[in-house]
């Protein structure tokens, strides 16, 4: 049978956010079962978008009893819920709320990611998201990364921040239940129980998804914008869906050319654009 990969979106209080990435993966076609798991917002905008999500967009929303509180509210204990409780696929996508689809979305692509996670020479991770970074910073990140002829993957040398984990991947499942994994942990701890089990994470050479530069930040519950910094925005400065050329165009370029965000996709509204054209771009 076709492959398929359950998605969990972790969400809180960044409802256009949240909607964009909702609306782009309908309108790249993403083929698999989306559930929103939401840390108990209370921004209107974020309520309402949860409350039309399944109608829309088809996404079950679930919130859980209990948010927990500390620095990152309950992110890692929902990120435990889902792998332990919720997901019943054998492939399973974790993602956030200010990322978004960014080119339609084809069996292939599914077929690539899912066979990488399976295959037990590579990790049960793969990254499935473009890499955030200035324009014409290619060299940069080649000294912090490698390609593998044999997987068409790239990787991170060992001396990278997290070579082993993220908490935005796609992953085998089965593997992680059979190895015993424990979810829900902060990312420093995961990845360096994943590097030593598996090694370092497969990075996916045709993603689909990026993070939406500069979105508001969330410690504590407080939104980070108070910096001031006139970049970040309750509004997501959205990325331009490749068109069908665009995507074949990517898919099938010379990998020396390093899947980086700004040098492959461009933001939708004029004003953002210029606003961030020269931006070092983060999620």
């Amino acid at each position: 049978g076709i492959a398929m990969i359950e998605t969990f979106v972790f969400s809180y209080n960044r409802g256009r956010y949240l909607q964009n990435l909702l609306w782009s993966a309908k309108e790249c076609g993403w083929p698999g079962r989306v559930t929103i798991i939401d840390d108990r917002s209370e921004d209107p905008v974020t309520c309402r978008v949860l409350a039309t999500a399944q109608e829309r967009f088809g996404a079950e929303v679930i919130v859980p009893e209990n948010k927990n509180g500390g620095k990152y509210g309950g992110f890692w204990a929902n990120m435990e819920l889902a792998f332990s409780e919720l997901a019943a696929d054998r492939f399973v996508m974790f993602l956030q709320d200010d990322l978004q689809f960014v080119r339609p979305v084809t069996q292939s692509d599914v077929d690539r990611v899912t066979t990488l996670a399976a295959d037990s020479r590579l990790s049960p991770f793969v990254y499935p998201s473009f890499w955030w970074g200035a324009r014409g910073k290619q060299e940069v990140y080649r000294t912090s990364c490698s390609y593998s002829p044999e997987f068409d993957t790239y990787h991170w040398s060992e001396d990278a921040a997290q070579p082993g984990f993220s908490d935005v991947a796609i992953f085998d499942r089965q593997r992680l239940v059979e190895a015993g994994w424990r979810a829900g942990r902060s990312e420093t701890e995961s990845n360096a129980d994943a590097h030593e089990r598996f090694g370092v994470m497969t990075l996916d050479p045709s993603p689909f998804v990026a993070f939406v530069p500069f979105a508001p930040r969330f410690r504590g519950g407080q939104a980070w914008s108070r910096r001031l910094d006139l970049r970040r925005s309750s509004t997501p400065a959205a990325f331009r869906i490749m068109n069908a050329q665009e995507d074949a165009a990517f898919v099938r370029r010379d990998r020396e050319s390093l899947p980086i965000a700004a040098d492959h996709l461009t933001i939708s509204g004029f004003m953002r654009r210029q606003l961030l054209r020269n931006e070092y771009w983060e999620s």
